[in-house]
């Protein structure tokens, strides 16, 4: 039991950091939390089930995150995580609300990951699969005094 929860706080702490490195623009970062031929699998139309585009390997997804760079920033705000545990390997599922800010508007993204998780040889747990499913989008038009 102890050591299941001790690795329900790893995984908690990589989908924390995640959000962190995407927030700081630190593409790098991120992409060094995915086993080296992870996958990240986006779903970005809310009205759709199937995926609208797929990266694999951390040049691919450092390449895509990289993209966020086109914000004035991004907070990416974790509202409830969970995950199972299975040996060396597990799954999870994170909601999260993704701000990406410019300076006329805050484009808001409700965001549901559902991840599988694998502990390589050197211990650390990573994403072998990220799949980021876009649930809603609100725009917010930004006013400055």
């Amino acid at each position: 039991m102890a050591d299941t929860l001790r690795t329900r706080a790893h995984l908690r702490e990589l989908v924390e950091g995640y959000a962190l490195a995407v927030d700081r623009g630190d593409a790098d970062a991120a992409a060094l939390l995915f086993t080296p031929y992870g996958e990240l699998v986006l779903f970005m139309n809310p009205a759709s089930g199937e995926p609208t585009g797929l990266r694999r390997g951390r040049d691919e997804i450092r390449a895509a995150l990289g993209q966020l760079a086109a914000y004035q920033s991004t907070h990416h705000a974790i509202s409830a995580t969970r995950s199972e545990v299975h040996g060396l390997d597990a799954t999870g599922e994170t909601s999260c609300v993704a701000h990406h800010f410019t300076a006329e508007r805050d484009h808001v993204l409700y965001i549901r990951y559902l991840d599988g998780f694998s502990r390589g040889q050197d211990g650390e747990w990573r994403f072998q699969r990220r799949e980021l499913h876009v649930l809603d989008v609100m725009d917010i038009e930004r006013s400055r005094p």
